[in-house]
């Protein structure tokens, strides 16, 4: 995160000049608050501890939706935070050392289900909206695991269309292509002008985007040719 942001913070743009090896929100982000206090290290742990204090009370609140009960979403919640910050390491380790082995790395998830299951108990587009808005955080913040936000809905979607018609919360009978708009069009709409930002105008070209998900893609060629 630290390289990346400095780099933009010097005047390079992300895709060209610039490689993120997981994605270009946190370090953009980084680079951002440099201007109102010091980009160093124990800053950018500040921020992953902070933002890691907010992820854990949405998951809290999204778990609580889900069972309906206040004290079984606590008790997973302290079982998520065992299991991710405080598991599997050596004596005098912090976890925020690897960003990528905490929820940094799957940052908008939460917020994304949580607008999911909100959407499927009321069929209000405006939760559809608000899961295509967290999506696209989640891809600029970390491309990998955005892009299985992306594919999750795409299922959503294909099994809501499933539904018999009158266990539909949607209007009228192709009501179930609206969900699917609605999200992909705030994906984009929200996605494109961080992008254009990040890349210093240079989106609309190859080199961009060739540059986006080269880490994406050498991550997976790594892990194959590691299975072999």
């Amino acid at each position: 995160m630290m390289g990346p942001a400095l780099a933009f913070a010097h005047g390079k743009a992300f895709g060209t000049e610039i490689y993120s090896q997981y994605g270009i929100g946190w370090p953009l982000l980084a680079s951002a608050l440099s201007h109102f206090s010091a980009l160093t290290y124990g800053n950018l742990i500040g921020m992953e501890v902070i933002y890691g204090c907010v992820y854990y009370v949405a998951l809290f609140f999204l778990l609580w939706n889900c069972f309906k009960q206040a004290l079984w979403a606590g008790f997973a919640v302290v079982l998520a935070i065992y299991w991710q910050l405080f598991s599997g390491m050596s004596s005098g380790e912090v976890i925020w050392q690897y960003p990528s082995s905490t929820m940094m790395r799957h940052p908008m998830d939460v917020w994304f289900f949580l607008a999911l299951v909100l959407h499927q108990r009321s069929g209000k587009m405006f939760w559809a909206v608000l899961a295509g808005f967290a999506a696209a955080l989640g891809l600029f913040l970390e491309t990998e695991t955005g892009v299985y936000l992306l594919v999750t809905f795409l299922v959503y979607s294909i099994l809501q269309a499933g539904l018999a018609a009158d266990e539909r919360r949607t209007f009228g009978p192709k009501g179930w292509l609206l969900p699917p708009l609605a999200f992909y069009s705030a994906v984009a709409v929200t996605l494109l002008p961080l992008l254009l930002y990040a890349s210093r105008g240079v989106l609309f070209t190859r080199a961009f985007w060739y540059g986006w998900v080269e880490a994406l893609v050498d991550r997976k060629s790594t892990r194959l040719n590691s299975s072999h």
